[in-house]
Order: C-alpha cells, then structure tokens, then sequence
C-alpha cells in the first residue's frame, strides 16, 4: 500500500515499509523544493517521480515479476 500527502509519502508491504519519500522545500537550490526518497537519497525527484519510486519499490518488495519474456 502507498499512503501519499502533502509533505510524506510511505509504502509498506505486509505491514513493514519499504520505502519512503519527504518533501522537502530547501531540498532544491531553485527554491521550489523536491522529493528526497528513501530509495535514491542524493536525487532530487519530482512528485510524480517519488510516486514511481514508492510503486517500484513496493513492486521489488512483494517480489512481483518486473520483467516478462517469451
């Protein structure tokens, strides 16, 4: 499950998480602030990046296939 807010996102699986992601407005030298996430710490991400972050490892963790080949 991803639980996502203004300033906070987490991800857990089975109840323990996997991955978080903070917002953080002194993060980017801009001044509009960016996403640090637990899983890529020196990168700074967009929203929707965070987001991406937070489903792919949520996926890594409950050991989903990430690849299919035929």
């Amino acid at each position: 499950m991803i639980e996502i807010s203004d300033e906070y996102m987490t991800a857990t699986i089975d109840g323990h998480i996997v991955a978080t992601a903070r917002w953080s407005w002194h993060a980017a030298a801009d001044g509009n602030g960016a996403w640090i996430a637990s899983t890529h710490p020196k990168r700074l991400l967009s929203r929707d990046k965070a987001i991406s972050a937070m489903v792919l490892s949520s996926l890594l963790a409950s050991g989903a296939p990430t690849t299919t080949r035929t």
